[in-house]
């Protein structure tokens, strides 16, 4: 984000193969740089954020066939909220957090997926 050493970016790229999402994520100094880029997953369809938009809290839901994955949720200026890890379903809780778009990092094996989940 402007004015920060964090920041959060999701692309969308048109290629010969069609329709792909990127997400890159950055900070400076003594960060590692993560480049993914991948083609529109079955993971992405199947990853459950509701209600969406919400006052406070959403639940999310994982296929069956998937054991754990690490959810970090980042705020509009890229800055990491939380982050937490959950098997099947949990709880992402925002209540303490100001209202406005977030973003859920979903990281499961050589996946990452990302959604937009709005709090007001």
């Amino acid at each position: 984000g402007i004015g920060s050493n964090l920041g959060l970016f999701e692309l969308i790229f048109i290629s010969v193969s069609g329709l792909q999402q990127g997400l890159i994520d950055y900070c400076r100094g003594g960060c590692d740089l993560t480049t993914t880029i991948n083609e529109k997953s079955k993971l992405q369809e199947k990853v459950n954020v509701y209600p969406n938009p919400s006052y406070a809290i959403f639940n999310i839901e994982l296929p069956t066939e998937i054991n754990e994955v690490e959810i970090t949720i980042y705020n509009l200026s890229g800055q990491q909220i939380k982050t937490l890890f959950i098997k099947n379903k949990g709880i992402i809780d925002l209540s303490k957090q100001p209202n406005g778009i977030y973003f859920v990092k979903v990281i499961h094996q050589h996946q990452v997926i990302t959604k937009k989940i709005i709090k007001y």
